[in-house]
This record gives structure tokens, sequence and C-alpha cells, in this order.
């Protein structure tokens, strides 16, 4: 429904609202939620780092679900490209929705062992430089940088400044849409075993 809609900043949801769908908030810049009293949905905020301040996230009332991650940061990127933002996904999040991180800026990112789905596109344009996994963690693995489920059949991630030419594993049969698309590549070579390259 807003998907790709920059001229929104503010994003307040009525008490009504019981779903927000697939991808229904990605690539938008809103920079605040207000939930007021829908029982729903809350707003949690988190620090990335001592200079940058508090992050909000849009998430379900039990916490397990990330929807969206208000655009603030951005706006850190542009002050400067050069420093250390990690984010850490905060333990007990399950799913990460898809769009979730769309268009933000955060270099490093962690995450637990609690997260056991993560959407389409959901880190598409972060400019993610590396992913830190969990060791408990029995959804997803990574393989030579990129993020992939535990059977290694779909590829979710491949992060920024990785250079060269890269081999997705045997076995991967699906690529998720904009996977690739801030990667530095300069080859691919796609396995036997793939079926499908998903686009949005």
């Amino acid at each position: 429904a807003f998907y790709g809609c920059t001229c929104i900043s503010s994003f307040t949801l009525p008490d009504s609202l019981k779903d927000i769908g697939d991808l229904a908030l990605a690539y938008t810049m809103i920079e605040m939620f207000n939930v007021k009293k829908n029982p729903n949905f809350k707003v949690e905020s988190i620090t990335m780092n001592s200079s940058t301040g508090s992050i909000p996230l849009l998430m379900t009332t039990d916490g397990k679900t990330i929807i969206k991650c208000a655009t603030n940061v951005n706006r850190m990127y542009y002050v400067s490209s050069h420093d250390y933002y990690p984010f850490t996904i905060p333990n007990g999040v399950e799913t990460i929705a898809a769009g979730a991180f769309t268009n933000l800026y955060f270099n490093r990112l962690t995450i637990p062992a609690s997260v056991k789905a993560i959407g389409s596109q959901a880190f598409d344009a972060t400019y993610i430089e590396s992913i830190t996994l969990s060791n408990d963690n029995t959804s997803f693995q990574i393989i030579d940088w990129a993020l992939l489920t535990a059977d290694t059949t779909r590829l979710v991630y491949f992060p920024l400044n990785k250079y060269g030419y890269y081999t997705i594993p045997e076995g991967v049969k699906s690529i998720d849409a904009h996977a690739f698309r801030c990667a530095s590549l300069t080859g691919l070579t796609l396995p036997m075993s793939l079926e499908t390259i998903d686009k949005d």
C-alpha cells in the first residue's frame, strides 16, 4: 500500500489494524511510528552505538516480528559513510518481515539464534558489509559471506564490498530478489540446482 512512498515521515496505526502485509512499508522514508492503543503492534527503540542514539522499530506486540525499521538510520550515512554502524537484531525476534530494513544504512549485522524466518528483500540497499550469525542459530548459515537458509536451498543476501568471483553453493534452489544488488562481484557461477531467481 505504501511501497516506495517517500513523502511520509510519520506513520500512525489505527487501533483497528490487525496485520501489515509483505513489503507494505518497504522503501519508505518513515522516521516515526505511532501505534497509539493498537494491541497488535509496538515500537521498540534500539541503540546502534554510543553516537547514533536510538532507532525505532515497528514490531508485533509479542516482539517476535520486526515489521519496519525507521529511516533514522539512513540519515546517519550522510553524516559519515565510513563510521562503524553495527546493528544487532534483538534476542527473541523470530521473524524479520519482507522489506523490514530497506533503504537503511548499517554496515555490520548480527542475527541472534531466535531468528527463524527472513522475508524477501529484508536487507535490500542496507549496504551491509558483514553478517555475524549466532552459533546457536539453526535456521540460517553463512557460506563465503552469503546468508543462506540452513538447508542451503535459499540465498537470502550477499553483502557489500566482497569482490571477485563467487560460486553459489550447489543445493541452492532460489535467490531472493535483490540479493546481489549491493554486491561488487565481477563474476558469478550458478549451480545446477538453481530453479528460481525472484524478482519484485
